[in-house]
This record gives structure tokens, C-alpha cells and sequence, in this order.
């Protein structure tokens, strides 16, 4: 028999799943939920013994395109579900680290954009969100590295970061 609960059981239910120190109030903590809630969906579809995943990678003269899917591939047959299938994408992430390129894929289901407020009350669209979380970024002397929005999920979910560390 199926039971109902309220939002505040359900909220809690779902943070206990994942033994998180989440607490309602917080500054983001609705984007931190919906991040717990896919990765509990996420969780409970890949236990079904249902799963045969094979997921095959064609070969391709585009070593960047053959790089991602082999990939996906080394995730998808560990972890697949219907979450990841819906919303998973992939970034490719470049870091330089004293003139030595290094490439690897990283996978998401949610993007987090920052927003760089304009002092002159200039309007920031979204594009101008994607532009600068794709901008290179220097970590240290000699180390850099930027992101790429290399493959969209069927379902893209998106969060804007308005606070900076305290800025």
C-alpha cells in the first residue's frame, strides 16, 4: 500500500538516504536537495538487476569524439540509469599545467553557472552565464583549466550561482 507523506517527511527521508547535513534555510539548499534527489533516483534505478548495458563505441577518426564515448562507456556499464540517460551530459575539461595538456571527460547532471554582475547594470543572459563558467581559469603560477560543454542531456538542469565566496 502506498503511503503519502508531507514535503518536510519526504525532504527528510531523501536527506537521510544520503546521510546528509543538509538543513532547510540554507542559502542554495533547494539546489543541494534536487542535486541528493537525482543521485537518490539515480541510486535506486540502477540496483534493478534489470540492466544489460553494453554500451558500444564505434570507432572514429575524431579521437575526441571516440575519448568521450569510451568514457560514457566505463560509466554506463558501473552505473547506468534512466536518470543518467535523461540528464547526464559531459564536459570536457582541459587543465595546463607548465605547457603539459592534460583532457579528461567529466560527467553531470546539473550544470552550475556562474553570474558576473555587471556594475554598470548591464542586462547577463544566459549565454553570458555559459561563457564565463567555459572561460579558462588559472589555479595557480603555472596551472589553468577550462571546460567545454561537450555532449547535452536529454533534459539540461541548470542552477545559477549569484554568491561568489562571500563576494
Amino acid at each position: 500500500k502506498f503511503k503519502t507523506s508531507s514535503p518536510r517527511e519526504f525532504y527528510g527521508k531523501i536527506i537521510s538516504m544520503k546521510k546528509s547535513d543538509l538543513k532547510p534555510g540554507r542559502q542554495c539548499d533547494s539546489y543541494e536537495f534536487l542535486v541528493i534527489l537525482l543521485d537518490v533516483l539515480h541510486d535506486e534505478c540502477k540496483k534493478s538487476k534489470l540492466w544489460d548495458i553494453y554500451y558500444y563505441v564505434p570507432k572514429s577518426k575524431n579521437k575526441l569524439l571516440y575519448d568521450s564515448r569510451q568514457s560514457l562507456k566505463i560509466l554506463f556499464e558501473k552505473e547506468y540509469s534512466y536518470v543518467y540517460k535523461l540528464m547526464g551530459g559531459q564536459l570536457y575539461s582541459k587543465v595546463i599545467e607548465d605547457g603539459k595538456e592534460s583532457i579528461t571527460y567529466e560527467f553531470y547532471t546539473t550544470l552550475s553557472l556562474p553570474i558576473k554582475i555587471d556594475k554598470l547594470n548591464k542586462q547577463v543572459n544566459l549565454y553570458d552565464c555559459f561563457n564565463l563558467f567555459c572561460q579558462e581559469e588559472q589555479l595557480s603560477k603555472n596551472v589553468s583549466k577550462s571546460y567545454k560543454l561537450f555532449l547535452l542531456p536529454e533534459i539540461l538542469i541548470i542552477s545559477l550561482k549569484r554568491f561568489n565566496n562571500g563576494n
